[in-house]
């Protein structure tokens, strides 16, 4: 059976995002001073404030992922990205309150400039992290939370990573190295969201916080990235299909794999055209 992974029924972490920065935004509107005339502009500069925050945060924690933040475990991935979270957004909260205009937000916004004559510069941008970067850190953890509870509950993960055992085979801080000793390490292949990755392997699947550039770099004498979503290995690929201008690969566990446009090349390289894997090599 062909499993075609369908994002649009997929819970994933930037869906969460938006979700959560409407939630928190209509509840931090409605708790100040709640006036209909004042209260669209006031849910505008939360969600301006939280949702971009989040969003920049996540490629920030992203980028640090790929050179050295993949190889601690789960708890302290998400505790430095807090704090990634407070650094990243206090530039960004200050630009946006001078850019939206005094009229929306809650009271005392509008007041940057006056703070900084007052107090000057240091101390004004330390006041304006301390009112806002509690709550995008806030929101930060309740994403990643949340975004784990719901993909437990879901198909896409069947086996919990907070105690990996790895076996000799994995090298020095490798993605291998997460993977729980059930699983094993014959990995078929990996798909990325934002932070995450879900690893099939033969056995099961998992997901963790992790970079899937750093992934692809560890595993590329068994694979390689065929979309900037997924990276799939060379002796689980049974089949490369063409529908038109798309292509996909279909994979040892059933998984069929879109293969983004720039990389067909690359593919067709690898296995040739029409190439379906023969029975007795399966």
């Amino acid at each position: 059976m062909i499993k075609t992974p369908r994002d649009g029924n997929r819970i994933t972490l930037f869906r969460l995002i938006a979700f959560w920065t409407v939630l928190l935004s209509a509840l931090l509107t409605a708790g100040d001073d709640f006036s209909l005339p004042t209260a669209p502009g006031r849910l505008i500069y939360w969600i301006a404030h939280i949702g971009s925050g989040l969003v920049l945060v996540s490629f920030v924690t992203l980028w640090l992922q790929r050179i050295w933040m993949s190889r601690f475990g789960e708890w302290t991935q998400l505790a430095l990205s807090s704090i990634v979270a407070v650094v990243v957004f206090a530039p960004l909260g200050i630009i946006l309150d001078l850019l939206i205009p005094d009229s929306f937000g809650p009271d005392g916004h509008g007041d940057l400039d006056t703070d900084v004559e007052t107090q000057g510069p240091i101390a004004a941008a330390v006041d304006e992290i301390g009112a806002y970067a509690p709550t995008v850190v806030v929101v930060w953890l309740i994403v990643h939370l949340s975004y784990r509870f719901l993909s437990n509950l879901s198909a896409d993960t069947t086996t919990d990573v907070d105690e990996p055992q790895p076996e000799n085979t994995a090298t020095e801080d490798s993605i291998l190295q997460k993977l729980p000793r059930a699983l094993g390490h014959d990995v078929v292949l990996i798909r990325s969201d934002a932070n995450y990755v879900h690893v099939h392997t033969v056995t099961a699947k998992t997901m963790f916080l992790y970079s899937l550039a750093k992934a692809a770099e560890e595993l590329q004498d068994r694979g390689f990235l065929v979309h900037r979503s997924y990276w799939i290995a060379f002796d689980h690929v049974q089949a490369v299909t063409r529908n038109g201008e798309r292509m996909s690969c279909l994979m040892s566990d059933g998984t069929s794999v879109p293969v983004s446009r720039r990389r067909q090349k690359s593919v067709v390289a690898q296995f040739g055209n029409n190439f379906v894997r023969p029975v007795s090599d399966r």
